[in-house]
């Protein structure tokens, strides 16, 4: 998984941290080598990576739980098999990490 730099953060994005969090140094995690991460870090990395692939396994979405309708196994999965209307997923590197659901992804765009 590549960590975010903050080369990737836009200035807008950087300045309304900063904003909401004064005095506060902001930090990308991808500026840190791996090993030199705090370790509150390196395990709240690792619960994200574990919620992801339940989320991809199970159907379910990641922000809220809701399960997708008619998931199958994902052993059982027919490559041309695809999602219930609207649902759509996070990915990272192009790689399909997790599901959201219709109602999060909603919220997520207001």
């Amino acid at each position: 998984m590549e960590l975010i730099h903050r080369d990737d953060v836009p200035n807008e994005v950087l300045e309304a941290l900063q904003a909401a969090h004064p005095g506060a140094k902001i930090i990308c995690v991808g500026d840190i080598p791996t090993d030199q991460l705090p370790e509150e870090v390196k395990k709240a990395l690792a619960d994200l990576h574990r919620a992801w692939d339940v989320s991809i396994a199970s159907g379910t979405c990641f922000d809220c739980g809701a399960q997708m309708p008619n998931y199958p196994d994902v052993e059982e999965m027919a490559d041309d098999w695809k999602p219930a209307p609207k649902w759509c997923w996070l990915s990272q590197d192009d790689t399909p990490v997790a599901w959201i659901c219709p109602e999060c992804d909603k919220r997520e765009m207001t």
